[in-house]
């Protein structure tokens, strides 16, 4: 995870979610990374963690394989380009703040398929 700087008056709780989507929209994160409210203070040198509000970040995606490959049994790498196409920041009650990232994900995948390719 890369770390940015942080404002000035910007809150802790408000400086990790922004190092966090920063992370995720530069994929820095790789989908379905799991980080620990210890692993963040950690990584952003903060000393206290007190008992509060939690913070959750899903990612959904699809992976489409062309209907001329076979089917994914198992993926051995991936590497993969961001394409962001908007960026919605909604503040809610109660502290409840949502990100709404679209756009395209280009990936380069290897993987085993789940039967061999026909011989053509």
């Amino acid at each position: 995870m890369k770390n940015i700087a942080k404002h000035d008056r910007e809150s802790n709780r408000d400086y990790a979610l922004r190092v966090i989507r920063e992370n995720i929209i530069n994929l820095e994160l790789k989908p379905g990374t799991m980080i620990s409210e210890q692993d963040i203070a950690n990584e952003l040198n903060f000393t206290e963690i007190k008992d509060g509000e939690k913070t959750r970040v899903y990612i959904e995606e699809d992976i489409l394989v062309p209907d001329i490959k076979p089917d994914m049994a198992k993926i051995l790498s991936m590497d993969g380009n961001v394409k962001c196409a908007d960026r919605e920041i909604k503040s809610g009650q109660k502290g409840e703040d949502r990100i709404k990232v679209t756009g395209d994900i280009t990936l380069e995948t290897i993987y085993i398929p789940e039967k061999p390719a026909a011989e053509p």
